[in-house]
């Protein structure tokens, strides 16, 4: 992944560990060759790649990071720990991945003392490598086989590359013209190819050469430096085979076209066993995906295997129509940019790709299974897409996603600021429980998410209701299969009664994923889904098969009717299931079911679509939206009015969504930033009573400018809300709003610059506290930056700022995104009063904001001390994206 391809990333690097270099490493206490499950090494005929005499191909990720990470806290470079690396391999086992491919290894810039894996010329870290021996003691453990490029191209404040070795000769940096041609550099290079394939790891005692997980090398990362002397690539590549016939060699450049030399000249490419290009519509000439990969394919086709080493950034509808081809054309692999896994300390690793040209999409690594908080840049369709190809490209069915292993509670210090535990792969919600005595347990955190696009690594929950003295702890990890045996145990303070069994502890080893079943060949090839342009609310294609899956995402509003979810193999409109909707109307006269969301973001979408066979009832249809409790709970409704039978795809824009009559809480604005939840309900409307039902499937976000909807064979309906008769439903006790108060949404109506003159200002913003809560921290949305910057809670004096009540640790740079701060002492807020949180920075920072709203702002230098009261400041009618919890 070339990163001048995005607009931001991170540069922090500070991993300051004594470095051990040295040409030789002594192995004095390295184990015996340790058993893999592989048995053969992957070879390359015909234009294809086997597994002794079977076919093999692939459809994975890009995992960059096996080893060493950017993304640690603060922007630091951090070794990832054994779990981490382990939880990594296990990921990409249950995605049916096969294969990754890890970023170049890392080449020390000049000036920097991090831990990278060439240090300088015939210079090598120690900690960098046995970090990756590490992980490919995992890879044979699991059966996971790894691409590795030997460097990267690009030379910024990342893993390095070409240049660094011109840097260490002191040779000038020219994007790789020296590196190419200059006879000491190449022998340098050289020289770390020989350490690398001779390498003995210093877990498994298999030297690099003879490891299996090795699938292939590669000459580097996207070098189109090889162009520049075309003795480069036949020399390397020779050298490589000279010492390693075990393993095959991809050719590391990416152009437009793959290099037809290395297949038109049987001298130039003899080396070579695989090519691979890289595809993103806004770069090297493609922007029309399908057309490229198969342009690449009639110059390859039967001469040399072909992967698309990298791919990604743009809409879920590109992606898919890119696998489909990548299957139909004979692509022996394909892998998307780019994937991260789980902290040890709790939650998952986090990386912002940026914004690219052409879509205005902010995106981020993926993560598996996908979590609706990512979908602004359609994580969960996607990575189910890819799980889908991933067997579909073998000729296999996937199957479904096996039921979470337990989770592993770490130690607790103090249950209301912070529960973390290590996350469970394939869990996509957890429920947090409590008891007293060890054996009567209650859940105090139900559905919670271990998924925050946040660089502060939030805790994965905190417990507020945490009063007594103390407690036993527990957290079982949930997806749509089912729910995992709970986690070990943990004690918080004094506790009384009988010390309870501690649970399970998950014993390393391979994940059990089900066998797929082959598809039968007598069945013809099912038409492909076509993948939403928006978010996927729903497909009904993750539940297994299982009603009662099902039922556990669709929980039955108790205050309603009886109202039953089941599968349906009949009425769909495409996919092997749709849902059906059975439900009665008399006393009470509405029924509906609620589905949580989490945190998803609907921000960027036009509205609602779903597809819809009704019952001619005349009663009518409610779709629910519901903000977070951070936002109120505040609902919101479109309204369709049952008649006729026919099956229809319909749409409710976001404007039609109004406030029910029965709410009156809130802000009166549609927070599509934070969705917590969305429910189906059915009112009597203008129909009478009784039972009937009505049949559900693919619900999605259609996005902003779409003209047209996903194509389906039914008519499509654009609605306007109808006013139906007063019986709205109602759905049920509104959850006591309270955790966070302020502006929880990354505005969009552009970007308030605190400070222009580098003297200091202070900037605050009024809101309304929903609800008596203690907050112990504030948030706030910034465009990144270095500088000092803190922030602060004041009182309301009738519509004026007040008196200080608290501040915040001070930061001395900041993240492309939501910034935590620490109040310095816990602050108890009055429910229904007004205060304004401040930011204060001699930096030129910039936060996002959305209109509406009051503002206050005003020039004060920058000093330790927060003044007592703020006067005379000018006025603005925004909305900074900030808030206190």
């Amino acid at each position: 992944m070339n990163y001048q391809k995005g607009f931001f990333f991170l540069m922090a690097v500070a991993f300051l560990i004594g470095s051990i270099l040295t040409l030789a490493p002594k192995f004095n206490n390295v184990k015996a060759a340790s058993a893999s499950v592989f048995t053969n090494f992957i070879t390359a005929s015909g234009g294809k790649l086997y597994d002794g005499d079977q076919e093999f191909r692939f459809c994975s990720v890009n995992i960059p990071f096996v080893d060493m990470t950017e993304d640690g806290e603060g922007g630091t470079w951090k070794k990832l720990t054994p779990w981490e690396q382990e939880d990594l391999v296990k990921t990409a086992k249950q995605m049916g991945a096969q294969v990754i491919r890890r970023y170049a290894l890392s080449t020390r810039q000049p000036g920097k003392t991090y831990e990278a894996h060439v240090q300088g010329p015939c210079q090598f870290s120690e900690v960098a490598f046995q970090a990756f021996d590490q992980f490919l003691a995992y890879c044979n453990q699991y059966g996971i086989r790894v691409i590795v490029p030997f460097v990267d191209q690009y030379n910024y404040n990342w893993v390095g590359g070409i240049s660094c070795y011109e840097a260490f000769r002191g040779i000038a940096q020219d994007d790789g013209y020296n590196f190419v041609t200059n006879a000491q550099i190449r022998d340098d290079f050289k020289a770390t190819i020989n350490y690398v394939l001779n390498r003995t790891n210093t877990i498994t005692g298999v030297k690099y050469k003879d490891d299996k997980a090795i699938m292939a090398w590669e000459t580097g990362n996207e070098l189109w430096c090889e162009n520049k002397n075309y003795s480069w690539v036949p020399d390397i590549a020779a050298y490589i085979k000279s010492i390693d016939q075990n393993h095959l060699l991809i050719d590391g450049d990416m152009e437009p076209s793959v290099n037809t030399i290395i297949l038109q000249n049987p001298n130039y490419g003899k080396d070579i066993d695989i090519m691979s290009n890289h595809f993103y519509k806004w770069s090297n000439g493609h922007s029309n995906l399908v057309a490229s990969i198969r342009d690449d394919m009639q110059h390859v086709r039967g001469k040399k295997p072909y992967i698309v080493g990298e791919y990604g950034l743009t809409n879920a509808t590109d992606i898919h129509n890119l696998l489909d081809t990548c299957v139909s054309e004979g692509v022996s692999g394909v892998m998307i940019w780019s994937l991260r896994g789980h902290r040890e300390a709790g939650g998952f690793w986090q990386h912002r790709e940026g914004t690219y040209p052409g879509d205005g999409v902010d995106y981020w690594a993926y993560h598996w299974p996908g979590f609706p908080i990512n979908d602004n840049y359609w994580e969960t369709t996607i990575i189910q897409d890819i799980y889908q190809h991933a067997y579909s490209i073998r000729g296999l069915t996937a199957p479904p996603i096996p039921i979470p292993e337990p989770p592993v509670l770490h130690p607790i210090s103090n249950p209301t600021q912070a529960i973390n535990w290590k996350g469970s792969v394939g869990a996509t919600l957890y429920d947090v429980q409590r008891s007293t005595d060890g054996s009567a347990w209650s859940t105090v955190g139900s559905n919670v998410t271990d998924m925050y696009k946040d660089y502060s690594y939030p805790p994965n929950f905190k417990d507020p209701s945490a009063t007594g003295s103390g407690y036993y702890y527990r957290v079982i990890a949930k997806n749509p299969s089912g729910s995992s045996a709970p986690s070990n145990i943990v004690v918080w303070g004094t506790v009384t009664g009988p010390t309870p069994t501690l649970g399970p502890t998950p014993t390393p080893g391979p994940t059990v994923t089900p066998t797929p079943t082959p598809r039968p060949t007598a069945t013809p090839t099912a038409t492909p889904i076509p993948t939403p342009a928006g978010y996927l609310i729903d497909n009904f294609e993750g539940y297994g098969g299982s009603n009662s899956n099902l039922q556990a995402a669709y929980v039955r509003n108790s205050d309603g009717n009886s109202v039953t979810v089941t599968l349906d193999t009949a009425n769909k409109s495409q996919g092997a299931y749709g849902m059906k909707y059975n439900y009665t109307i008399g006393s009470p006269d509405f029924a509906g079911v609620i589905r949580s969301l989490g945190h998803a973001s609907f921000y960027g979408a036009t509205g609602i679509q779903l597809w819809l066979k009704p019952d001619g009832s005349g009663r009518r249809l409610t779709i629910q939206c519901k903000e977070s409790s951070a936002n109120g709970s505040e609902p919101w409704e479109a309204y369709y009015t049952l008649s006729g039978t026919t099956a229809v795809t319909i749409q409710l824009p976001f404007s039609s969504f109004v406030r029910p009559s029965w709410y009156s809480g809130g802000n009166g604005i549609m927070e599509l930033g934070d969705i917590s939840e969305y429910s189906i309900y059915v009112n009597r409307g203008s129909g009478g009573t009784g039972s009937s039902s009505l049949y559900f499937d693919y619900i999605t976000l259609y996005p902003t400018g779409s003209g047209t909807p996903t194509p389906t064979p039914n008519p499509t309906t654009t609605l306007t809300p109808t006013p139906g008769p007063t019986a709205t439903p109602t759905p049920g006790p509104t959850p006591a709003p309270g955790g966070a108060f302020g502006n929880n949404h990354a505005g969009n109506a552009g970007w308030y610059t605190i400070s222009q003159n580098g003297t200091g200002h202070i900037t605050a913003c009024r809101f309304l506290a929903p609800a008596d809560m203690t907050v112990t921290r504030m948030n706030i949305y910034l465009s990144g930056d270095n500088g000092n910057i803190k922030l602060a809670i004041y009182s309301d004096n009738n519509g004026n700022i007040g008196s200080f009540l608290m501040g915040t640790m001070e930061k001395t740079s900041t993240n492309w995104n939501w910034n935590t701060f620490s109040l310095t002492a816990p602050l108890t807020v009055t429910g229904g009063n007004y205060y304004w949180l401040a930011v204060w920075s001699a930096r030129g920072y910039n936060v996002a904001y959305d209109a509406g709203g009051t503002q206050a702002t005003k020039q004060v230098a920058y000093t330790g001390t927060w003044p007592s009261s703020i006067t005379g400041y000018n006025s603005l009618t925004n909305k900074l994206s900030v808030y206190a919890d």
